[in-house]
């Protein structure tokens, strides 16, 4: 369901943020990742 929801906003030309990446992959895979450690 993310996914697709991230691809939806991609075809309509909308910016994705790092952290809506992280939201949509804690939404599919319940990986509860931490955004402040993400990119360390």
């Amino acid at each position: 369901m993310s996914e697709s929801k991230v691809c939806f906003r991609w075809k309509h030309g909308q910016k994705i943020t790092a952290n809506d990446l992280v939201l949509a992959l804690n939404e599919a895979y319940g990986l509860g990742m931490d955004t402040d450690n993400i990119f360390s």
